[in-house]
């Protein structure tokens, strides 16, 4: 591999192609991109178009979720209050005030509507693009939502009118037409269709199964009440039709100059009478009444059982969440019984199994048996989208999954695992060889080094932080022990697993190489939880750099070796740029200077230059040529695992 030096017009294009392709390698697996300066890649159009798609939001965002439970309390008031209108009763000022909010709300949802994504269940995709999501919305809710806004804003500017025109003498009939009208306003229940799919995207965002049984059985009930709330209301309204037989006429009481409350749950005690066993004093008194009160008792049959077997059902599926929790402690009861275990003791082990069951664990991806059915393309799309952001905290791992993305699909795959510790449970142990690399994800793992003294607080490794890389490389026994105060939520990189699949990588090879020579050279700085990210990056973009197959196709052959160091400088910039992340021993100063200018070198590639000039080519040529000597001399967990 010749070590020819390129001009500045050659450097400029092989970083702007180096540009393009690590910002769509960045986007696939699920990493931030961000330009050499630092700001966010741009959409392409006009600054009108750029500014929509700012502004487009994404259905599950927390935002969008909570202004559409706030849709959702209007829905449920206007079932509440609308067929409420049938006892003609006066507007207060919290029912006026309740309907211009109502209206104003889906006005404005009308034109927000074209800017919020939708899933394409088919594709396994969310929608952000303003054209189809503005043609998925014309064609489905938008000629009703407008209807509907319409009629409101009309009814209500006829309630407004007719309150203004009491004392304007003639014209008062003409504006009296708003309450004749108004129960056009029902057509708002037509949202219930639109709430019931809204409300199913929220509970998809609940996670505890007991959480959702008792969700869907709080559920049932209201839909039974709200089923009663209606009859009641349509009962009352028969009531008033004009003939002298009517129950609200023939009742042993005068109902209809009763007060509104009296007069609504005597209508809602009659229909909760036909949805059980139950009687009272008020009956049908004509062949309507009647006609009605048999469709009533023939569906609440219908329902009402259904809504016994789904209450059953769902008490079922708590009984048996508990079931088997519940079998083991009864086993482990009589096993500390039969096997005359101390008082203190079994308390002891009571109070930990107790800890245990009451320790939340993240659902992890062997629980989820359909997930084995899936096709092996989708698995490791969906392997990638779930680790690659844990592991790209790490140099290697985020260097790696853009040189070598498919190496990293089969790592997310096949050499990762999730492990949840209880409180006080240990992960590691002192003197035990290590097997596995581990990502903190949740929680805090507590680390004590054995060197350490007894009054010495244990070292706190929280969200984001890793431990034991030396087993990726070398043959390691752990000098400390890890164990949780509070439960912890971890990801394990199987070592062997891990060397199966990149141990044909020259440019691996290379790294732990360099990880070795290091620990050779420092051999009391290594540790379970050493973490120099400056250094460990450093030695990852060295040696990764030199991935022909990843960068042959955008730079020329003889480019190859003068691009090494120029990917390190990049990719440390864009590392820096798109998480802020500074390493744990290096002060800010250190990215000064970072991004090259038009006629400066980097400054980590001025470091690696030698005095010639040449030297920082020369070096990675170097180490190319002398690989097998490093390799072999190195004492490398992965050559000594193959």
């Amino acid at each position: 591999m010749s070590a020819t030096k390129t001009n500045d017009g050659d450097t400029d294009s092989y970083m702007e192609a180096f540009h393009f392709t690590l910002s769509a390698s960045c986007a696939k697996n699920g990493f931030p991109f961000f330009s050499v300066q630092g700001k966010p890649m741009e959409i392409s159009g006009n600054a009108c178009v750029r500014c929509l798609h700012s502004l487009v939001s994404n259905p599950s965002s927390p935002r969008r979720i909570s202004y559409e439970v706030f849709g959702l309390l209007l829905i449920i008031y206007d079932l509440i209050w609308l067929p409420m209108q049938v006892f003609d009763q006066e507007d207060t000022n919290f029912s006026i005030v309740m309907g211009v909010l109502s209206s104003i709300y889906w006005t404005f949802d009308i034109p927000l509507s074209f800017l919020v994504g939708f899933a394409v269940q088919d594709k396994g995709i969310i929608e952000m693009r303003l054209r189809k999501i503005a043609w998925n919305y014309c064609k489905s809710w938008l000629p009703l939502d407008v209807a509907i806004v319409t009629i409101d804003w009309v009814i209500n500017f006829l309630d407004w009118t007719d309150s203004q025109s009491v004392s304007a003498g003639e014209g008062i009939s003409f504006f009296r037409i708003g309450k004749a009208v108004r129960f056009l306003r029902l057509l708002r229940l037509l949202r219930l269709l639109k709430a019931h799919g809204r409300f199913n995207e929220l509970l998809e965002h609940v996670q505890s199964e007991f959480s959702v049984i008792v969700i869907g059985v709080l559920r049932l009930i209201a839909f039974i009440m709200l089923l009663n709330h209606m009859v009641a209301c349509v009962w009352f309204w028969i009531g008033q039709l004009e003939r002298p037989d009517t129950w609200l006429l023939q009742a042993d009481t005068d109902i209809l100059s009763a007060k509104l409350a009296y007069k609504y749950f005597t209508a809602l005690h009659w229909s909760l009478t036909q949805f059980t066993p139950a009687s009272m004093e008020v009956t049908p008194k004509n062949e309507i009444e009647r006609l009605f009160n048999v469709v009533v008792i023939i569906s609440a049959m219908v329902i009402f059982s259904t809504f016994i077997s789904a209450i059953t059902n769902a008490m079922n599926q708590l009984r048996n969440l508990n079931s088997e929790r519940n079998e083991q402690a009864s086993l482990l009861r009589r096993y500390m019984q039969q096997n005359s275990v101390s008082a203190p003791l079994k308390a002891r082990v009571l109070q930990s199994v107790k800890a245990l069951s009451q320790t939340r664990s993240r659902v992890h991806e062997a629980d989820v048996t359909v997930l084995r059915l899936l096709p092996l393309s989708l698995r490791h799309d969906l392997s990638q989208e779930v680790y690659a952001p844990h592991l790209g905290v790490h140099p290697f791992f985020y260097v790696c999954n853009v040189c070598f993305s498919m190496q990293s699909r089969k790592i997310y795959s096949t050499a990762l695992t999730e492990k949840s510790l209880s409180t006080s449970q240990e992960l590691i142990t002192s003197g035990e060889n290590a097997t596995h690399m581990y990502f903190v994800i949740g929680g805090v793992l507590d680390y004590k080094a054995d060197e350490s003294e007894e009054k010495d607080l244990p070292i706190a490794l929280e969200q984001g932080a890793w431990l034991c890389e030396a087993a990726l490389w070398v043959k390691w026994q752990h000098n400390g022990t890890a164990q949780t105060s509070g439960g912890c939520e971890l990801i394990s990189v199987d070592a062997g697993g891990l060397q199966s699949i990149l141990k044909d990588e020259k440019p691996v090879r290379q790294y732990a190489s360099m990880f070795c020579k290091y620990f050779s050279d420092n051999p009391d700085t290594l540790s379970d939880i050493w973490a120099d990210e400056e250094a460990l990056f450093d030695w990852a973009t060295r040696a990764l750099g030199q991935a022909e197959t990843y960068y042959g196709d955008v730079i020329p052959a003889e480019t190859t070796n003068a691009t090494g160091t120029k990917f390190s400088a990049f990719v440390n910039a864009q590392r820096r740029a798109s998480s802020g992340f500074i390493g744990r021993r290096f002060s800010d100063d250190s990215l000064s200077g970072l991004i090259p200018g038009p006629s400066d070198l980097p400054q980590l590639l001025e470091g690696m230059m030698g005095e010639e000039g040449g030297g920082g080519v020369h070096r990675l040529a170097s180490q190319e040529e002398g690989d097998e000597d490093d390799s072999s001399s190195s004492s490398s967990g992965l050559s000594d695992s193959d």
